[in-house]
């Protein structure tokens, strides 16, 4: 066997241990008609978008949520969520204003209560799922607040503007899990004197 056939087989073998990894971090519970996402080892805040958080310029994060009949089946269900993150440099807290759908922004935050709040934002209708088996899917992207979706200019975005070199590619990943099934999933107890 080549040198070049044992190189290719080591970087599938890593690439299938990275796509365990990240199947692992992703799951679902059920709460009442909907079904939300839970995230363990996963940081969103990281990298370039991490970087420029710090250096005062506003992150726009995009996130895609899925549920498919199989890893690469048709979709059931989806949604998508914006949310415009800044970084308080004095106090050294995050803020996340949700954009779609609107909601209430939420400020004073550390990172990973930051990001809590994308994770909790996320839901998808039960009744469009089923009771089959099914695969869910998490994609994201970080990328540089516009101006026309950034919610004030810092001093740390001037800087940023003056002294840009260049463009790097986004922060972005997936996430999966399955096969899963709605029955099978935790769910939410409900509070009391309500039924479920």
């Amino acid at each position: 066997m080549s040198n070049v056939s044992r190189s290719c087989i080591l970087i599938a073998l890593i690439m299938g241990i990275q796509a365990n990894l990240f199947a692992q971090s992703l799951n679902a519970r059920t709460d009442g008609q909907h079904l939300r996402v839970v995230i363990e080892r996963s940081r969103f805040l990281s990298g370039d978008a991490l970087r420029k958080l710090h250096d005062g310029v506003p992150v726009v994060y995009i996130f895609r949520l899925s549920a498919h009949t199989s890893r690469l089946g048709s979709t059931l269900a989806k949604s998508e969520y914006r949310f415009i993150i800044s970084y308080d440099i004095f106090e050294e807290r995050f803020q996340v204003s949700p954009v779609r759908p609107t909601g209430r922004v939420v400020s004073h935050l550390t990172a990973t209560t930051a990001e809590a709040t994308f994770i909790e934002a996320m839901e998808l209708p039960v009744t469009s799922i089923g009771t089959g088996m099914f695969w869910l899917r998490l994609e994201y992207q970080a990328e540089e607040a516009t101006e026309t979706n950034a919610p004030g200019m810092s001093i740390g975005g001037l800087v940023e503007i003056f002294s840009r070199t260049g463009t790097k590619e986004p922060t972005r990943g997936t996430m999966e899990a399955g096969p899963l099934r709605v029955s099978d999933l935790p769910r939410v107890a409900p509070p009391r004197g309500k039924s479920p």
